[in-house]
Parts: structure tokens; sequence; C-alpha cells
């Protein structure tokens, strides 16, 4: 994470900075999960024209060993401002490749990085679009963003940030691991470690819940790709 804070910053199509910043990015997250770290195959789409540059998406698949063509999206977009909150998410779903990098499940689990922030329904688009083959089908897509307000103090800490009424039943049914059998359901989720103004001075124990945090994500993934 302290790459993306320190070393890199600002990564956005609508500067010059934040251009150099989405590239550098694409870089890192290209080299982490690559076959000379963690060995997986990266790939990317065509990508999308912006200001004179290609801005692609990348991904990884952890491969379906009985229905691989059914595909469960993990996205998020390593698009930020360079805070803490922002590039939290991008290193929640690099650690979650690294931890199913040798899991074997039914479906195929993709991790998507997106190269905008944008809204959850141009974010499905997008992968239905340009990362799904044509002979393969989109099972369900969990996307990660940051909290951009104060985190309510409920029971549970996860909120669902799209409002979509048969998608927030079957992530509510998710979560109590009794799954609803719903066509494509897209669901875009963000919890208090992803808030900009949470865990001031906090270093430690925001990592430790993020590892906790992350843990329930591959949990639910397997639980979409059994």
């Amino acid at each position: 994470m302290r790459k993306f804070t320190v070393l890199i910053g600002l990564r956005t199509s609508e500067t010059e900075v934040g251009r150099i910043g989405l590239r550098q990015a694409a870089v890192t997250i290209e080299s982490r999960l690559g076959p000379k770290n963690l060995g997986l195959i990266v790939r990317k789409d065509s990508g999308e024209a912006a200001y004179g540059l290609l801005f692609k998406s990348l991904w990884v698949d952890i491969r379906g060993q009985e229905r691989a063509k059914e595909v469960v999206f993990m996205a998020v977009s390593y698009a930020g401002e360079g805070e803490v909150a922002d590039s939290n998410t991008v290193a929640t779903v690099m650690m979650l490749a690294s931890s199913l990098a040798n899991e074997k499940p039914s479906r195929t689990i993709r991790i998507v990085f997106l190269p905008f922030d944008r809204s959850p329904a141009d974010q499905k688009s997008w992968l239905r679009e340009r990362c799904l083959s044509d002979d393969e089908s989109c099972v369900a897509v969990i996307g990660l963003k940051t909290m951009q307000q104060a985190p309510q103090i409920s029971a549970d800490s996860w909120q669902m940030v799209n409002t979509d009424s048969k998608a927030k039943l079957w992530w509510e049914s998710l979560k109590k691991g009794d799954l609803l059998d719903t066509d494509m359901p897209n669901v875009w989720i963000t919890h208090p470690v992803y808030a900009t103004d949470a865990w001031q001075d906090k270093k430690n124990e925001r990592l430790n819940a993020t590892i906790g945090v992350t843990q329930e994500i591959r949990g639910w993934l397997y639980t979409v790709a059994r």
C-alpha cells in the first residue's frame, strides 16, 4: 500500500500527474501478480483512450475446475487520490489474488483492476464487454469501493454502495451463507477500513482490520464460486 500512497500518489486520467500515476499503478499490479512474483498470468483488455493514452483493465484468473466458463468477478478501480483509503482497496484485492492463487474453485474467480472509478452499473458493463469472452458467462460481480461518507455505527460494518434491490437481497443472502439464485447480481461494497477520515494515526489497527476484511471477502468469493 505504501507504494500507492507515497511513490505513486494521484491516479486519475484528468491530470498529467494522475495519468502518470495510473500507468505506474498498472505496471505495479502487473509486476506483483505476474509470473516473476505471484506466478499468475496477467491479462489486459484493449483499453479506453483518454488524453491520447490508452488505459486498460488488468486481471488474473483463479481458474474453475468444473465450471471454468462461469465467471465470478472481483473488481476494484486502481484510480484514486493517492490516499490511504483508496490505496487500501487496491491492496486488499491484490492480497485476495495472492491468497487465492493456489486454490481450485468450481467456477472461475476473475480478479479485475479497472482504470477508471465509475458507477457500479458502468463498471459492470465494462467487465461484461471487455473482460468476458463470448463463450463465458457472468455469475456475479463483487466490487470494492472507497467509503465516501463517515462510517455508520451498526452491527454490520459493511455497506453496499449501489441501490439495486435484487442485488441487495443477494448480498444479504451471501453474508448469511444461504445464497439466493439471482441473475448476474452486481454488488459494490465498502467498509470503514476504506474510509478516508477513519483510522487516523492507527496504522497497525487499520492493517489488522484490513486483513480480517480480506478474509471475509475471500470466503464470500469461494461461496459464489463453489
